[in-house]
């Protein structure tokens, strides 16, 4: 039998803005911050344009399946 939970894991908020002026956010887990930062500043064309990036800290949910019963 499979049960299925909902819990709340650490996150982290990004919030920048593209070179045509949009506010772009995204919510990435603690541990794939780097790849979000990274994936931001591959999108610059050059180093002049960094964007100011701001994070603060979340949640997002997450599904947990359990498996319930007896051992084999």
């Amino acid at each position: 039998m499979q049960s299925h939970r909902i819990i709340k894991i650490a996150a982290v908020a990004v919030e920048w803005q593209d070179q045509g002026g949009r506010r772009r956010s995204m919510t990435a887990r603690r541990s794939d911050e780097r790849e979000v930062f990274a994936e931001i500043l591959r999108g610059c064309q050059s180093a002049d344009e960094v964007p100011v990036i701001i994070t603060r800290p979340t949640t997002v949910p997450f599904e947990l399946a359990c498996h319930i019963g007896r051992a084999a």
